[in-house]
This record gives structure tokens, sequence and C-alpha cells, in this order.
């Protein structure tokens, strides 16, 4: 597709924002170009590969609104989507019989379908009716500073360097997009200082 002087062009605040979390993201999780067979870079790329499915699919869906309520569009996508991840895993041979059933796992699966899918579905897409996908999106970018700064809490796994300029251009990324909404943020606070 031809870019066009339109403005949802590769050079609108968004895309650059897009380049900017992604190129952070990128930093976080440890991508290095000069290896790319490596266990990390394919991590990475599988992370980029499903948050731009997610991205998308936030885009792409957006203008098939119906007359259904938000619980019942969740629940249909929600149901669609599991159809497709069962074929996925039957067509490959996934041994669906040797799931173990123990407290845990029903445990997890629970919290997984209750909070994970159900809730967490229902926020994002009341979220994305209310601000749009591209703001709602910018979310993604906070899940590996999320991340890195609980396996630092709790688990005392090191934040160098690297990982803090990855934090400071998925912030740049952010900014680049809420700028007025700073901007404003930034006058309302100086104004309260200073009076």
């Amino acid at each position: 597709m031809r870019p066009s002087s339109s403005p949802r062009t590769a050079s609108t605040p968004s895309a650059r924002s897009a380049r900017l979390g992604v190129a952070g993201v990128a930093v976080v999780a440890g991508f290095d170009p000069t290896n790319l067979a490596s266990g990390t870079t394919i991590g990475v790329l599988l992370v980029l590969l499903g948050a731009v499915s997610f991205a998308l699919g936030g885009v792409l869906t957006r203008p098939l609104s119906t007359d259904l309520p938000m619980e019942s569009t969740t629940g249909w996508a929600m149901g669609l989507g599991g159809f497709l991840l069962l074929a996925g895993a039957v067509a490959r041979g996934e041994p669906v019989g040797n799931v173990a059933w123990t407290e845990t796992a029903l445990l997890s699966f629970a919290y997984l379908t209750v909070v994970s899918a159900i809730l967490g579905f229902l926020i994002y897409f009341t979220l994305m009716e209310r601000v749009g996908p591209t703001q709602l999106n910018l979310v993604g970018y906070l899940e590996p500073v999320v991340a890195a700064l609980a396996g630092w809490a709790l688990l005392g796994q090191g934040v160098d360097a690297a990982t803090i300029s990855g934090f400071a251009t998925i912030f740049a990324g952010f900014a680049l997009v809420k700028r007025r909404a700073l901007y404003d943020v930034a006058m309302r606070t100086t104004a309260a200082v200073t009076s």
C-alpha cells in the first residue's frame, strides 16, 4: 500500500510513537540484532507479533459496530477466539488428554478466565470505544516496564542502563502521542505550585 498525505500516514505522531514504543520494548527485552537465532530474539519477535496482532485487531474491528451490548460482543469474540485456538491445537496435534487437572491448574484457569479474559476484555473494549485503539494500545508498551520492575521488586533481578534507556524510549513514544495532555498537566502543576 502506498502512503498518502492523509493524517494516517507513517509520519504521524501516532506512527512515530509506535516505532519508539517498539524500539523501547526491544531494548528492555534485550533484543540482539546480531544474533537473530537466539531464544531472546525469537521471544521478542513473538511478543512483537502478538502486540501487532492485538493492536491491528483493535483498529480493524472498530468499524464493525453492532447493536449488540459490549458484553455480548466480547463473549462472541472470546468464543470465536477459543474455537480458533482449539482448532489450531488439534491441527498441531497437541495432546489435550495429557492436561493434569490439579487444584493449581484449575485456580489458574479460573483466574485467567474471569480476570484476564472476561474482565480484561470488557475493560479493553469499553476503553476502545471511549479513547480509540491508538491510545488504548499504548498500554501494551507498559507491559515490559511492569514486568521488569516486578522482576526487580519481587525476584531481585537487575535493572541495568539498557533497561532504563528502554523505559525512556517507551516514555518518549507515549509522550509523543499524549503531548497535549502532558502539556496541560505540566501547566496545571506549574500554576498550582506558583500560586
